[in-house]
Order: C-alpha cells, then structure tokens, then sequence
C-alpha cells in the first residue's frame, strides 16, 4: 500500500522490512549478550548506536561503523589521549551519555538511538527496563586471550552481527589470530628464567594507580607479569 500512497508506513520502515527480510529471515534479530549470556532482541537494523562503555568505542571504531554512533560517555569526550579518538576525532563532538558513574537514561533517550553497547554488568538490564531500548551488554576484552568464549573474537562477531559488519569482523579475528600466532612461535621457546618481567598499568586515580594480574598481550609477548599470583 506505501506504493499506492495508502498506509502508515515510511520510506525507512520499508527499507528496514527489507533489510530484515534479506538478512535477518524476516524476524527479529536475538543475540545473546555477555552479562550472565542475557538475551536481547532488536527489531530493526541498527542505524544509531549509543556507546555507554570505553571498550565499546573501540570496539564500533575497529568495525568501521564510528558513523554510526551517536553518543558517548563523557570521559570519550575528555580524553584527548585516546587512540579512538586521535583516529576519530569527531566522537569527542557527540553528545555526553554518562551521568556520574553510569549513563544517564534521559540523554540515552534524546540521541534516539536502535541499540545501546554497555559493559558486561547489571547495569545493562537497569538501563534497557528504563529507557525501552535495547541494551547489549559487551565484554570489555582488556587482557583476556582473542578465543576465549567472550573474548574480542566473539566481541568483534557479536558487535559486527548487530551492526551489519559481519565481514569485517571476520576480517579482524583473522589478523588478530594470523599476528597472534605469528608473535607465539617466536616467544614460546623463551625459558620462564629468561622471561622479562612487566608490570601493566590500566589506570586509577587519586595517585593509585591499577595493574592487571592477567593480561594475554604480556603472555604471548613472553612477558612475566609480576602482578599476577
């Protein structure tokens, strides 16, 4: 009837019942997210996705769908740092998500977005039950190994499912493997006398500063981490 000028439906509507029909069957997409493996359903492709964690800014970035985001935490916006945002400047001009500690739902609401990606917590379920959007929970990735269950291969795959980048994420596990494996065969002979000790600084604040008692990258490297045990 949209053809005919009759019923309700937009140009977009029908853009996206195709999309959904071509890659979805027809139906809603469901993804299981990586907070306590909750599942998650969206009923339309994803146009505009709100960034309520630091992770999940890389994570859009490395799938080449930065265009797509609409808003981030403020601390994305402070920072000047930020390798993401030297690459993609134009994310420290989107509007702030983050109220305090966590995001604040009113401003999730106002940046209109198809999709929330938060951090792998309770939050994620808080924040989906007051704003009616859906909210996927993605595992941060710092320090675990690539193929760990909800490692960063499976984040690439589960981000890049729901952003349409599915080939890119496949694009992303094969390199990161081809380097990672690349990297082993040269340090895996290195005696533990041998290893060089490291110590991985991940951040704080008031003079304290964080270390990571596991961190893949430092393994593979044929570091020893002095802060794990």
């Amino acid at each position: 009837t949209y053809m005919l000028g009759g019923g309700d439906n937009s140009l977009d509507d029908i853009g996206d019942a195709a999309y959904m029909y071509t890659y979805w069957d027809g139906k809603p997409l469901k993804v299981t997210d990586h907070y306590n493996s909750r599942e998650v359903t969206l009923y339309r492709p994803v146009e505009r996705v709100a960034l309520c964690s630091t992770p999940s800014v890389r994570i859009v970035a490395s799938l080449g769908a930065a265009d797509k985001a609409v808003g981030v935490y403020q601390s994305i916006i402070d920072d000047d740092g930020l390798i993401v945002t030297r690459a993609y400047p134009e994310l420290r001009d989107l509007p702030s998500l983050s109220s305090g500690w966590g995001a604040n739902p009113e401003a999730v609401i106002a940046v209109e977005p198809d999709v929330v990606f938060y951090s792998a917590a309770s939050g994620a379920a808080d924040l989906q039950d007051s704003t009616g959007i859906p909210v996927v929970a993605l595992n941060a990735t710092f320090g675990y190994d690539f193929s760990d269950p909800t490692g960063t291969n499976d984040v690439w795959r589960l981000a890049g499912l729901i952003l349409g980048e599915e080939e890119r994420a496949e694009e992303l596990v094969e390199y990161s493997g081809g380097k990672m494996g690349t990297i082993s065969s040269l340090t895996s002979s290195i005696s533990p006398e041998d290893k060089l000790n490291g110590y991985i600084a991940t951040g704080g604040n008031n003079d304290i500063i964080k270390c990571a008692p596991t961190y893949y990258a430092l393994e593979v490297a044929g570091g020893n981490n002095i802060a794990a045990g």
